[in-house]
């Protein structure tokens, strides 16, 4: 006989992106005061291992865990305080699903199939092929490798096929996503990267076109004296373009909020 006790029924987010999101509340502001007040038996945590691989995977090691003092410091600080804001508000059952990843790229968490669909993204896909090549060459050689790299998370589809795949099905209301500093870099590809893997994850849950909600960057580097080019400014902008592709989509606008000196404004 298999007996399940307290189980409740409400809404789940996945709460998702790179370190922003992965925070935890021990690192926000009056830690002590909110992990004091972090008693909530009808919010349930649960956070993905960091599992980077080019292997789809269908498990985790990973458990619910009733949302107390002692489990909410160290989940992420953005998730919990979004869910408690819906379980407040709502009054019902939240469940929040922690899988960022600190430092993550975008394209780390798109199939690859999806992402080879598409003719744009060819060249990206060519070049972690060219890096394992020469990863095999260096192992054939005898030289140090820097085969980790591969197994992170930056290639294309590692996070996609470690972390996020063996939640892909489970009943969800929506996500909520803080990422793109590590794509800033390349910020006119974001235009059309960000909402593909938006389109990509809800084409794979079949849940319909659930909200999708992120966070645009925060004000972060020193100011110039002249104007001049910025990519984390056109990072945001493909970010709020991405609101006029997609529908059930949202942007928190948090530029007032941020410091020049800390890329995790608490």
């Amino acid at each position: 006989r298999i007996v399940f006790d307290n189980v409740i029924v409400g809404e789940v987010w996945i709460c998702s992106g790179q370190s922003n999101m992965q925070w935890d509340v021990r690192r926000a502001n009056d830690p002590d005061l909110e992990a004091l007040t972090a008693n909530y038996p009808n919010i349930r945590l649960i956070s993905v291992p960091q599992v980077g691989t080019q292997v789809p995977q269908d498990n985790f090691n990973g458990e619910w865990s009733i949302c107390t003092p002692q489990t909410a410091t160290d989940f992420s600080a953005v998730g919990y305080y979004f869910g408690r804001q819906l379980h407040q508000t709502l009054d019902v059952p939240i469940g929040l699903i922690d899988n960022a990843w600190g430092g993550s790229a975008c394209e780390a968490w798109i199939n690859r199939d999806t992402l080879r669909s598409h003719e744009r993204y060819q060249a990206l896909l060519g070049y972690w092929r060219d890096l394992e090549k020469r990863f095999d060459e260096a192992d054939a050689e005898g030289k140090k490798s820097l085969r980790g790299m591969m197994r992170a998370n930056h290639q294309p589809a590692n996070i996609y096929n470690g972390v996020l795949k063996p939640t892909i099905g489970y009943g969800i209301k929506g996500v909520i996503w803080y990422q793109g500093e590590s794509n800033a870099a390349r910020a006119y590809q974001y235009r059309e990267l960000f909402p593909l893997m938006i389109e990509s994850w809800r084409q794979e849950w079949q849940q319909g076109e659930f909200p999708f909600y992120w966070v645009q960057l925060a004000d972060y580097r020193a100011e110039k004296s002249e104007p001049s080019s910025s990519d984390w400014a056109e990072l945001r902008e493909a970010q709020t373009m991405t609101m006029k592709k997609l529908p059930n989509t949202g942007e928190a606008v948090i530029i007032d909020l941020g410091e020049a000196s800390d890329i995790h404004p608490k």
